[in-house]
């Protein structure tokens, strides 16, 4: 993908090249290894049920998930196999790829506004609000929209990880300046949150739209469109995240700009209204369960 500069990929390569010398490194490969596995079109229960055997606090997220009163089942549910029938193979596969991301939101200090537990709480958010906006809107399922929400600003948590004074400065200048996260970025790293969190999913070999979604979230019409469905919903759940105040913020809200995405996505501020109490009631219910 043409998404990057040249001076920009080398930039991220040498960036990798540290990162798998950290703590992170282990959580990128343990991560990349999952995709791989969740990648494959012929994915199966069984092949799930393997995955999240052998960890063992994963286990106790999906069977807490599957015995929440959300799902008001009668039966408790005692078996990963039995969690699966009741909550899905996408509900699972949702979580299991929620667990192991999770991992690189826990390294790092909290500086001024953010901290990686505020990033995580508004990438869950933007998770589950992209994945509605998109259903709703065009009447199908996308494994991957769940993906590119919780992904979207990854790249925050490794700049605060490997640049910390200059990560520091950009926060200063966010708090102070009429400017979003991602310009101040580039006029103090040279690069985005977005370009590294692309860059990151690339190299996990996840699909070209996902790739394209992240890089541009914040900017759509500067896109491919590769899949323009997915990246629109995208950067509407993002705007309405910040507008809701869920979570860390990386944008000024836009009255103007917001209104724009909703008329560019031709869905009803009421239908939006419906998705915003919908995921708030998830967020409540996963902070109950010491998920989030």
């Amino acid at each position: 993908m043409g998404y990057l500069t040249v001076e920009k990929t080398a930039l991220m390569s040498s960036l990798m090249e540290e990162l798998d010398r950290t703590e992170l490194g282990s959580i990128r490969n343990t991560v990349g290894q999952l995709f791989s596995v969740l990648n494959n079109p012929n994915v199966s229960a069984g092949d799930l049920t393997r995955i999240i055997e052998i960890d063992p606090p994963l286990v106790v997220k999906i069977l807490s998930r599957a015995n929440s009163a959300y799902y008001g089942g009668q039966k408790q549910i005692k078996t990963i196999q039995d969690s699966i029938v009741r909550l899905g193979l996408n509900e699972i596969r949702e979580i299991v790829i929620a667990q192991k991301i999770f991992k690189f939101f826990t390294v790092g200090d909290s500086v001024g506004s953010y901290s990686g537990m505020k990033l995580w709480k508004h990438s869950i958010a933007v998770a589950l609000m992209t994945k509605y906006i998109f259903n709703h809107q065009f009447g199908n399922v996308n494994k991957h929209v769940y993906t590119a929400g919780l992904l979207h600003d990854i790249g925050i948590i490794i700049e605060n990880q490997f640049f910390e004074d200059k990560f520091r400065n950009v926060l200063a200048l966010f708090s102070q300046l009429k400017k979003n996260l991602n310009e101040i970025e580039e006029m103090i790293l040279g690069f985005t949150h977005a370009d590294i969190g692309a860059y990151l999913a690339e190299k996990w070999g996840l699909p070209d739209s996902l790739l394209d979604a992240i890089a541009f979230h914040h900017n759509p019409s500067q896109s491919e469109y590769i899949n323009r469905a997915m990246l629109l919903s995208l950067n509407l759940a993002d705007q309405l995240a910040h507008h809701a105040k869920m979570g860390f913020a990386d944008s000024k809200s836009n009255e103007a700009s917001l209104n724009a995405s909703i008329e560019e996505m031709g869905i009803r501020k009421e239908t939006l209204t419906t998705i915003i109490q919908q995921v708030k009631k998830e967020i409540n219910e996963l902070e109950n369960q010491g998920l989030i």
